[in-house]
C-alpha cells in the first residue's frame, strides 16, 4: 500500500523538475527512475520499461556511459525486460547501448543476470568471474562493484550466507572507497538484514541508519521510507522507544 501512496508524489516531483530543471538534467533522470522503480514494484514493468529507459538516455548524455548512475540504469531496464520475459531483448539492448570497441560490460552483466534468471548458475557463476577480472585489469571500479554484489544478493537468495557475505564485504570495500552511494545504500540494507538473521540488533541498527543515509544521497527518495522505518523497527527490538518514533515520524514525511 506505502507503495502506490508514493506514485503519486513521485509523478508530480518528476512533473516539477521538468519543468523547472528540464527534461536532461540528472535530478530529473532520477525522477523518471523513481517513478520507474515505484511501478515496476506494483507489477507494472511494462509500464516502466520507457521510463527507465528514459532515465537511461538522460544519464548517458549528461553524465556519460561509466557513471556509477549510468550503471544502475543500465541495470534498471535490463531487470525490468528480465521481468518482462524478455531476456533476448534485454541482452540486445544492453549490447546497443554500449556499443564501443573492446569488452562490453553491460552485454555480460546481462547475459549474467539472465543465466540466473535461468537456474543455469554454474555458466553464470564462470561469467560473474570473468567479468570482474576484466574490470579489475581496466580499473572499472563500478563494474566490479556492481556484480559482486549481484553475486552477494543471489547467494543471499540462495541462504547461502557465507558466499554472501564473502561478496559483500568486496563490494563494500569498492563502494566506500569509490563513494558509490547507491550501491552502499543496498550492501547496508543487506548487512541490516544478515545482522537480524544473527540476532545482532544493534549492528543491525547502525546498518540500516547508514542503509537510509545513502538511499537519501543517492536521490533514490522513495525508498527512503521503508529504509528509516527498518531502522525503526530494530530501535523499538532494543528498546529504544523515543528513536523509533523520531524515525516512523521521519518516514511518515
Amino acid at each position: 500500500g506505502r507503495i502506490r501512496e508514493a506514485e503519486k508524489p513521485l509523478r508530480q516531483a518528476l512533473q516539477i523538475r521538468e519543468k523547472v530543471l528540464g527534461k536532461e538534467h540528472p535530478d530529473t533522470a532520477t525522477s523518471y527512475d523513481g517513478v520507474a522503480s515505484c511501478l515496476n514494484a506494483q507489477g507494472k514493468a511494462a509500464e516502466a520499461l520507457p521510463l527507465f529507459r528514459q532515465a537511461l538516455l538522460i544519464n548517458e548524455k549528461v553524465l556519460g556511459k561509466e557513471h556509477p548512475d549510468t550503471a544502475g540504469s543500465y541495470n534498471h531496464v535490463a531487470l525490468c525486460l528480465w521481468k518482462l520475459d524478455r531476456i533476448n531483448e534485454a541482452l540486445a539492448v544492453e549490447a546497443q547501448n554500449q556499443p564501443q570497441a573492446g569488452y562490453n560490460f553491460p552485454a555480460r552483466e546481462g547475459k549474467f543476470m539472465a543465466l540466473l534468471g535461468l537456474k543455469r548458475n554454474e555458466e553464470a557463476y564462470t561469467l560473474a568471474a570473468e567479468i570482474i577480472t576484466k574490470a579489475r585489469s581496466l580499473q572499472k571500479r563500478v563494474k566490479e562493484c556492481q556484480v559482486l554484489l549481484l553475486l552477494a544478493k543471489h547467494f543471499r537468495s540462495e541462504n547461502n550466507s557465507q558466499q554472501a557475505q564473502a561478496y559483500l564485504a568486496q563490494a563494500r570495500d569498492l563502494a566506500e572507497a569509490g563513494g558509490f552511494a547507491r550501491f552502499l545504500a543496498d550492501i547496508y540494507n543487506m548487512l541490516a538484514l544478515a545482522s537480524i538473521d544473527k540476532g545482532d540488533r544493534i549492528s543491525a541498527v547502525d546498518f540500516a541508519m547508514r542503509a537510509a543515509q545513502n538511499t537519501q544521497a543517492s536521490g533514490d527518495l522513495y525508498l527512503l521510507p521503508d529504509r528509516l522505518l527498518s531502522v525503526a523497527r530494530q530501535q523499538i527490538a532494543l528498546g529504544q522507544t523515543d528513536k523509533a518514533i523520531s524515525a516512523f515520524e521521519t518516514a511518515e514525511d
